[in-house]
């Protein structure tokens, strides 16, 4: 079986120095090869998944791991076997935690992922469920739904939409139990009008998938220009 991870990034302000430091802690914790996207144009992070799933070629899982954020090996290897033996997408945690600036500033310097404090104490803090970060999915799953949609640009719901593929045409979602993944602190992306269409798309998915509307979620994402095989 052969296990690649998937990075998408571009070179940024705050983001340069978090993707260096998550790069040493994949080296120490992972034999996996690493590929990274980037795109054309304006960034869009579905894009950049999409090449580095390209760039990779023939692959048999693939976790996608962001370049801000570190998971527990225990629960990454465990991901990986979840998504080789389902059709489901498989997060690395079942619970993601915003660290502080001065927590991702300890980590950083020490680099061990040691006490680590939330950046506030509502939805921007520690959450549920996470639908990105670091997580697992098979080629057929990822192929089933049409990898990401490319039409989505900018950072924001991109994920949440592929976590509603999956469960619209694939297995749908799961999450390693009893973990935390540890999103690194950088300045947050702004929310700008594509911000605004992807979460309406990801809202527009989410009623087809609990109508159980296969056939019109596949027909509303050909009218984005995405084909559902």
């Amino acid at each position: 079986m052969r296990t690649v991870i998937l990075t998408p990034f571009r070179s940024a302000p705050g983001r340069d120095v978090l993707w260096e430091w998550v790069q040493g802690w994949i080296s120490a914790h992972y034999d996996f090869p690493v590929y990274v996207g980037d795109c054309d144009g304006r960034f869009s992070v579905s894009q950049a998944r999409n090449n580095a799933a390209r760039a990779a070629g023939d692959w048999d899982v693939a976790i996608f791991h962001d370049c801000d954020t570190i998971a527990h090996p225990e629960a990454v290897a465990q991901a990986v076997d979840m998504a080789a033996n389902s059709m489901q997408m498989v997060v690395t945690a079942d619970s993601h935690m915003y660290c502080d600036r001065a927590s991702s500033e300890r980590i950083l310097n020490s680099g061990i992922p040691m006490f680590p404090r939330p950046d506030t104490f509502d939805k921007h803090g520690i959450y549920e469920r996470p639908c990105s970060g670091v997580f697992a999915v098979n080629r057929d799953v990822f192929d089933k739904v049409g990898g990401y949609v490319e039409s989505l640009s900018g950072w924001g719901y991109e994920d949440l939409v592929f976590l509603q593929m999956c469960g619209i045409f694939a297995g749908g979602n799961a999450w390693v139990p009893g973990h935390i993944n540890l999103h690194l602190w950088h300045p947050p992306s702004p929310r700008t009008d594509d911000t605004l269409i992807n979460e309406t798309v990801w809202r527009v998915l989410t009623e087809f998938r609990v109508s159980r509307d296969t056939k019109g979620a596949r027909t509303y994402l050909a009218s984005l220009g995405h084909t559902v095989p």
